[in-house]
């Protein structure tokens, strides 16, 4: 019997997964039916003085037998990773893939960032669990490339090394925002005003920072456009729940054109990642801010325009599939993949006995 451990670590909630493998091919990245979900919980992140302990809370709950010990765990923790360590500031926690592993005798431990799991989530979504912006055929073995706008902007990008993919790290969402017109180049030039800095990142604007940022200035530029309902509502609540809502019921204006500028900034950055990278085995849309705002991404086509609005490039462009990752999962879901993968290392290593093909 071979069981692993999958976890989602955030700031608030650390959500953890036990897994029973039932056998199969450990290559099939999309591994659901060889695999048994034993249990799931989420543990406040605040409340533990480490990520050992709550995994040591976790074995000592729902492990009874010793020969029911995991044998490998894969951590997608929302912080920077290197050498299998993350400096977790949000807690003040070391994560260290080395030390879970000898304090928890857990033989295969991999600590990645949290949008390197989405990336190595890809690789197991379903057709049901994305929603197609750009429905052209994909290329296989070709790049693939990620973007994702939530309360930051994470992007990534895929390779195949002929056996399989690689997924890559990286820091897009710190590249400069690039004005495309008037408005945008005073958004920036509001931004640098009122968040005291000298230069602004993509992802002060896509990003759940932007929009409040987008929508403000715009509403001491147009004054006369400000939906009272909205302004009396706006500092009680979510401000981009506030946005996205009266700009879909269309009853203000000023919100409509706060949502579209976003959105056309999101699709702007999704196409310049794609020239980088030429993603012709997908590039997906994840984060949290993009399954909210799918009517007002796919309305007018507004994504997709900036996306390939690339002057002679925009050919090239066009021919890049497009989806929007609804999965509200998927970085534990890379998690998993990353865990089968260790598995198969493991066997092919002779570390681990292989496993039985069936029940």
């Amino acid at each position: 019997m071979v069981r692993y451990i999958a976890g989602d670590i955030g700031g608030t909630n650390s959500r953890l997964q036990l897994f029973q493998v039932k056998g199969g091919k450990l290559e099939d990245a999309c591994a659901a039916e060889h695999e048994v979900l034993i249990v799931e919980k989420v543990y406040p992140s605040q409340k533990h003085a480490s990520l050992t302990l709550i995994l040591k809370l976790f074995l000592n709950e729902f492990v009874k037998d010793p020969k029911d010990w995991p044998v490998a765990c894969c951590l997608a923790v929302a912080g920077p990773v290197k050498n299998n360590r993350c400096v977790f500031t949000n807690v003040n926690w070391v994560i260290d893939g080395a030390e879970i592993s000898q304090t928890l005798k857990i033989p295969h431990v991999s600590i990645i960032n949290d949008f390197v799991g989405i990336g190595y989530g890809l690789l197991a979504l379903e057709r049901k669990d994305v929603v197609p912006l750009n429905d052209v055929p994909i290329t296989p073995g070709a790049p693939k490339a990620c973007i994702g706008a939530g309360t930051g902007l994470g992007e990534t990008y895929l390779t195949n090394n002929g056996a399989e993919y690689d997924v890559w790290s990286s820091e897009g969402g710190h590249t400069d925002f690039a004005p495309r017109s008037q408005l945008e180049f005073e958004i920036m030039s509001y931004i640098k005003k009122v968040e005291r800095v000298t230069r602004v990142s993509v992802e002060r604007v896509v990003s759940g920072l932007g929009m409040p940022r987008i929508y403000e200035y715009l509403a001491e530029k147009y004054p006369e456009d400000i939906n009272q309902e909205v302004l009396n509502k706006y500092s009680k609540a979510d401000h981009n729940r506030i946005i996205q809502e009266f700009a879909e019921s269309g009853k203000c204006n000023l919100c409509r054109r706060a949502v579209d500028l976003f959105v056309g900034c999101y699709g702007a950055e999704a196409g310049n990642l794609a020239l980088k990278t030429l993603p012709y085995g997908g590039l997906y849309v994840a984060g949290g801010i993009a399954p909210k705002m799918l009517n007002a991404i796919k309305q007018d086509n507004n994504f997709m325009k900036n996306f390939a609005d690339k002057g002679r490039m925009q050919g090239l462009l066009e021919k890049v599939p497009v989806y929007v990752v609804t999965h509200p999962q998927v970085g534990l879901l890379g998690a998993r993949v990353m865990c089968r993968r260790m598995l198969r290392h493991a066997v092919s290593a002779g570390q681990l006995q292989a496993l039985p093909s069936k029940l």
